[in-house]
């Protein structure tokens, strides 16, 4: 089957089986007219598949992605708040036969969207959806696509997972399709004592849409005290509520006061006639609501039982009347309202200690509301199904003001953390990092940052930037706090400002390199311990083990892209793992059974291998070395290192220690002090030793400095001296190389030619012939070779070979020390080195570094005789003397020509750099070099 991804919308996050019968709950059908009825700007809805309880849900990962689900009623999930919010969505619409939707979830903002050539994201693309009439309600893009579910599964895609089908295919499958309707979101989710009181650090307050003048509900901030019933530590959803700063009353059965010992009761008093002017009638009085004592007995852990002789009721009253439930009602845009059930009846008893308590718990069909008389509005028990009280938590003003673009730090500006920053970090042996306060944020340090998702309710999701799933608010509200900011709810004492952050790029976090730095850069590393000082990161002798100490020479690494190392994470951000490979060396960063760090030989990411992360503290410069260990999964034979996964309490970082400084890794979670920083030494790979232009160069041995490479009997490589040549009759002219430019393309890796014209024929030397510095079966030598074109690149003719040129082409790699190289062969992965006076090819360790110095042409170039005709070489030109009339050609060692009839005896003839030679009609040839 042909798995295109424009078809697949998301994976289905929560599996369940299909019910045959759908809720009796209130739809709205394809339908023109129904369709009237939604209400886009008052409430949220669910989109339930017509005959199942299959409703589309939205998720949001880690990294912030958004997808579409399926979500079941009957496995539990709506009696979760956050799951309920979920598979809620604001609807907007245009209503007629086809009548055309666009649907946004509650919690992520996001908008039912899928591109035509689209992922399993939700994403910008289509958005507008039509309902269409026929078969029963299907969403479709007006044409060919259509949102389905799988019902079986389909390749190895699950079952239940929403898709968008194509012409009612899913790839080469048919799907059957699902009709959709849109159906009331009037389900309520219970509200536990620690709901309530989180709304405020540990307590709550309640507004009341139509207040009364005394209404215990508004006029005390409220604990919720969970109940546990039976006697046991098994709480149930019902709650006392405890009225915090009412005046103290003696406990009837202590004959003490204590503060905040009061608590709301359904008390014994009723309305329960009906005076004269009343808007209510009789049946419709309620009990009213008091406050009164609660004592417990042996302070069991602070639980409340309700079982007396655990727990005690004032005189009088039965435990029963302290006890309600909080319902939710998640469906209002302006935000949830509230069903507070009672213990007691709504009729009136003539004997209210008997039959108005409800023994066996709260009942929910009596809930808290309101009645008006003459007096005015009075709070009292009612039925549900009678009551219009719109009770909720305090709104206060709303701040709407956040950008989705821009990212910010929270500082808190009152409560007990005035002054400190909201953050995620790591604590000590725990494995999760967690939320907490912070003296300081930094705009390097994305856990210390939070991105906005701002909803189509004016809540908000606030969540962090290195670890999405740590939220600061989860599509809740923010409040104006005048000159102290904001808040989160209405009486939050804990009030803070947004600071933006500033522009931060998407490496934000984690040191990155880019291409030109990985081709051209050395890194060193310096250890920064908790005193302040930086020390090198080094190698003992040949030691593997890496140290850290003062006064040492860092090793110096190249780095290269580890294998599956980049990763998306958080806020969208992205970071990249890096192997460390020895700066002119063949060995890699690898960890030992003991957990130090070393090099090891393993160059193919496999064993003991691993890879880092440089992970960015508040200091600029100074990293968490985060260590990989990598997994045994191999793409092109090599180890496969993922970092996808959050930073964890059990991720490694390196870390030094012990009299030596070894380098070793212990868990992020142990909050070892120490970090490092990372050095560029002034020290690219391979080195430009011309500048980009042909040279002669004298190559010196940096062991002897008499000794330079020349060219010997039968094209030998030789070192030798001054003192050699004059004993073997040799010039000066023969230390002279002409270090010719070979692919300068690639600004890493500066190519050459080593070449002289040693022992070469004068009509050879026209023809472009020269000696040329070569290995070949692992020996050095020069041997007779002509440049050519070959696809618009120079190459080397060598007999019949015309693909010799990587043989004889070097590089000239750096060391440590300014001005000295390791001349480097790629096509034999070779060094150069010498044995009693002969070259010879070694591994980078024992390679011979050389020195380069730039001399004059060889053969007496700036006046070379020819007979009665002189040549000077000048820039960019030659100058031949005594030649008027002649014909001379000035060619170079790629065959290219130029030739004029000399009209003077000081002709000057335009010439390319490099060597060339001069040709007079009638005397020998010489050659020159061209600046």
């Amino acid at each position: 089957m042909n798995k295109r991804f424009s078809t697949l919308l998301a994976i289905a996050l929560m599996a369940g089986g299909l019910s045959a019968s759908a809720q009796s709950v209130d739809k709205y059908t394809p339908d023109g007219v129904l369709a009237t009825g939604i209400q886009p700007t008052k409430n949220y809805y669910h989109i339930k598949a017509v005959g199942t309880d299959t409703y589309l849900t939205a998720t949001r990962d880690a990294a912030g992605s958004d997808s579409i689900a399926t979500m079941y009623p009957q496995s539990g999930a709506f009696s979760c708040s956050a799951a309920l919010d979920s598979a809620m969505w604001q609807i907007d619409l245009t209503v007629g036969v086809d009548s055309v939707f666009s649907f946004t979830n509650k919690v992520t903002g996001a908008k039912l969207s899928v591109a035509k050539e689209g992922t399993a994201v939700v994403k910008d693309g289509i958005s507008s959806w039509a309902w269409k009439t026929t078969a029963g309600g299907y969403i479709t893009n007006g044409s060919s696509l259509r949102v389905d579910t799988l019902s079986t599964s389909v390749d190895g895609i699950p079952a239940h997972t929403v898709v968008v089908t194509k012409d009612g295919k899913f790839g080469d499958e048919a799907v059957a399709g699902v009709a959709w309707m849109i159906v009331k979101a009037d389900k309520k989710v219970a509200l536990s004592a620690e709901d309530l009181n989180g709304m405020n650090g540990g307590y709550f307050n309640l507004a009341f849409g139509n207040d009364a003048a005394v209404n215990p509900f508004t006029k005390y901030k409220i604990e919720a005290i969970a109940i546990c019933e039976g006697g046991d530590a098994t709480y149930t959803d019902s709650v006392m509520f405890r009225a915090i700063g009412a005046d103290a009353i003696k406990n009837d059965w202590t004959g003490k006061a204590g503060n905040d010992s009061l608590f709301i009761v359904s008390d014994t008093l009723s309305l329960h006639s009906a005076p004269a002017g009343a808007s209510w009638s009789a049946d419709k009085a309620g009990y009213k609501f008091a406050l009164d004592t609660l004592v417990r007995k042996g302070q069991k852990g602070g639980i409340f039982n309700a079982v007396e002789g655990d727990t005690l009721a004032a005189n009088g009253r039965d435990l029963s009347t302290y006890k309600f439930l909080v319902t939710a009602c998640k469906d209002r845009i302006a935000g949830d309202s509230l069903i507070i059930a009672t213990s007691v009846s709504k009729g009136v008893s003539a004997d209210p200690h008997t039959d108005f308590i409800n023994t066996k718990g709260v009942s929910t069909d009596v809930v808290v509301g309101i009645s008006n008389d003459a007096t005015g509005t009075k709070i009292v028990t009612t039925l549900e199904s009678e009551t219009n009280t719109l009770i909720e938590f305090p709104q206060g003003s709303k701040y709407t003001g956040l950008d989705d673009s821009k990212k910010y730090f929270i500082q808190y500006t009152g409560g007990t953390n005035k002054g400190k920053y909201f953050v995620v970090a790591f604590t000590k042996d725990q494995n999760a990092p967690a939320t907490g306060v912070a003296a300081s944020a930094s705009p390097l340090v994305p856990a210390t940052q939070w991105a906005v998702k701002k909803l189509t309710s004016g809540n908000y999701t606030i969540f962090n930037r290195e670890f999405a799933s740590k939220t600061f608010r989860l599509n809740q509200p923010i409040y104006e706090a005048g000159d102290a900011g904001y808040k989160t709810s209405a009486d939050d004492k804990n009030t803070f400002k947004f600071i933006e952050v500033g522009t931060t790029d998407e490496y934000v976090g984690y040191k990155h390199f880019t291409p030109v730095e990985l081709g051209t850069s050395s890194v060193a590393l310096n250890f920064n311990t908790s005193f302040g000082d930086d020390v090198p990161v080094y190698l003992k002798d040949k030691d593997s083990i890496l140290y850290a100490a003062k006064g040492e020479t860092a090793v110096s690494f190249k780095l290269a892209e580890a294998n599956g190392g980049a990763a998306t994470y958080g806020d969208k951000l992205k970071r990249q793992a890096y192997f460390l490979k020895e700066f002119l060396g063949d060995r890699v960063l690898g960890k030992d059974a003991n957990g130090n760090l070393k090099l090891t030989k393993r160059l193919d990411g496999t064993r003991d291998t691993v890879a880092v992360l440089l992970r960015a503290t508040e200091v600029a410069n100074k990293y968490q070395l985060v260590v990989l260990n990598g997994q045994d999964v191999y793409t092109d034979d090599k180890k496969t290192f993922n970092n996808e996964v959050d930073m964890a309490g059990d991720s490694l970082v390196a870390t030094a220690g012990g009299t030596e400084g070894k380098l070793f890794t212990e868990k992020l979670s142990s909050l070892l002090a120490g970090s490092f920083s990372v050095e560029f030494p002034d020290l690219p790979d391979f080195v430009n030793v011309t500048e980009d232009k042909p040279a002669h160069m004298v190559i010196r041995s940096t062991a002897n400095n008499s000794l330079a490479i020349t060219m010997g009997a039968k094209g030998a490589a030789l070192l030798k001296s001054t003192s050699d040549l004059k004993a073997d009759s040799y010039s000066e002219d023969n230390l002279k190389m002409y270090v010719d430019t070979a692919i300068m393309t690639d600004a890493a890796k500066p190519t050459y030619y080593i070449c002289t014209t040693q022992g070469v024929d004068s009509e050879d030397v026209e023809a472009g012939v020269a000696n040329y510095l070569s290995i070949k079966d692992g020996k050095v030598s020069f041997v007779a070779g002509k440049q050519f074109g070959l696809n618009g690149v120079d190459s080397l003719l060598v007999g019949d070979d015309k693909e010799y040129a990587p043989k004889a082409q070097f590089l000239f790699a750096n060391t440590k020390t300014e001005g000295q190289y390791k001349i480097y062969n790629e096509a034999s992965n070779s060094y150069l080195a010498q044995k009693n006076g002969v070259i010879v090819v070694a591994d980078v360790d024992d390679a011979l570094p050389f020195t380069t110095e730039v001399v004059d042409t060889p053969t007496g170039n700036e006046s070379t005789e020819a007979n009665t005709i002189s040549v000077v070489a000048g820039e960019g030109n030659v100058t031949v003397y005594g030649a008027a009339g002649k014909k001379v050609t000035v060619s170079n060692v790629l065959g290219q020509k130029t030739t004029i009839v000399a009209t003077s005896d000081s002709e000057v003839i335009a010439a390319p750099q490099g060597v060339v030679i001069i040709a007079v009609e009638g005397e020998a040839a010489v050659k020159a070099v061209v600046k």
